[in-house]
């Protein structure tokens, strides 16, 4: 039966409570009864961490007057009183600047003149938070322009029109060109690269993909940048795009045919599927089965080396 240990079939499909058959330790170790906390163990649930004074916006001090045991007058200072806050998120509405630009009629010539718009002051009427976070709603979240419209709307009262929220989209895309453009020039210089590729919902809200063609999220991933770059395509031409035709480093991703056009000295097959293979080879009988144990074997003891010479720690 395929699973996510021997096929590509991601961990999702696999159920609750799978175990890593590849890996004999795992079938060893014996599940552990979780023991249901009491309400005597309420002293060892964690408290809420306190924000720093100085982040307060207010601070009431609540000091006794009268003992509560024989009714005396209190009096003194308690330097570490108990501290109780309450988080909350102010009221959120549009901050509109009103630009008024006066129009005046010239005594000399008779004609009129009206005020410049500042150079400083964006002529599409959105600033730069609001279109900041039009974009962190659509890319870090995945939003829908029906979706961002109905946050906006209902987060700070400020009404855009789905047409407007894809120009504003465009308008970050093409803000954003110049460094995204320098990442991808980082990534495609260097030694040693992660590529992976993945479906991706793509509807044409756009007007960018009118035949609803399937899009693919492309990631190439190093030690210090990762870039994102979702395509309507999967093949050998976006891989030589993202790359870089020339590239000579080693990248290291699975055997889809779309990186063949690397030489072997440039590419390393990904562990993980090579890990999966092997997996596969040992659920099976006879023959197949021996020698996918004994390759297991050594992926495991490869990796053991590895870890002890460079201090690299991989979960089996």
């Amino acid at each position: 039966k395929q699973n996510s240990q021997n096929s590509s079939r991601p961990p999702s499909s696999d159920g609750f409570g799978q175990q890593d058959l590849s890996n004999p330790q795992t079938l060893k170790k014996k599940k552990k009864k979780k023991k249901k906390k009491s309400s005597s163990d309420a002293s060892s649930l964690k408290t809420p961490k306190l924000y720093p004074l100085e982040a307060c916006s207010e601070v009431h001090s609540h000091v006794p007057d009268i003992c509560q045991h024989c009714g005396e007058q209190l009096s003194g200072l308690d330097e570490h009183p108990l501290r109780h806050q309450i988080v909350d998120i102010p009221p959120l509405s549009a901050y509109v600047i009103e630009h008024q630009l006066h129009q005046l009629e010239c005594s000399c010539c008779g004609r009129k003149n009206r005020a410049p718009l500042p150079a400083e002051v964006p002529s599409t009427g959105y600033g730069d938070r609001l279109a900041a976070v039009v974009a962190w709603l659509s890319v870090e979240h995945r939003q829908s322009h029906r979706m961002v419209k109905s946050l906006l709307a209902t987060l700070f009262s400020v009404e855009l029109s789905r047409g407007s929220i894809n120009r504003i989209r465009h308008q970050v895309s093409e803000a954003v060109a110049s460094p995204v453009e320098q990442a991808q020039q980082y990534v495609q210089g260097q030694a040693f690269v992660h590529s992976d590729e993945t479906s991706f919902s793509q509807g044409n809200g756009d007007g960018l993909n009118p035949r609803q063609t399937k899009g693919w999220l492309w990631v190439l991933v190093t030690p210090l940048v990762i870039v994102f770059s979702v395509v309507l395509s999967r093949s050998q031409a976006t891989a030589k795009a993202l790359l870089g035709e020339d590239f000579k480093g080693i990248l290291i991703s699975d055997r889809y045919s779309a990186y063949n056009w690397l030489e072997v000295m440039h590419r390393q097959v990904c562990w993980a599927h090579l890990k999966r293979d092997l997996t596969a080879m040992a659920e099976r009988t006879g023959v197949s089965k021996q020698i996918g144990e004994a390759l297991l074997r050594r992926e495991r003891r490869l990796r053991t080396m590895v870890a002890s010479s460079t201090g690299w720690h991989h979960e089996s």
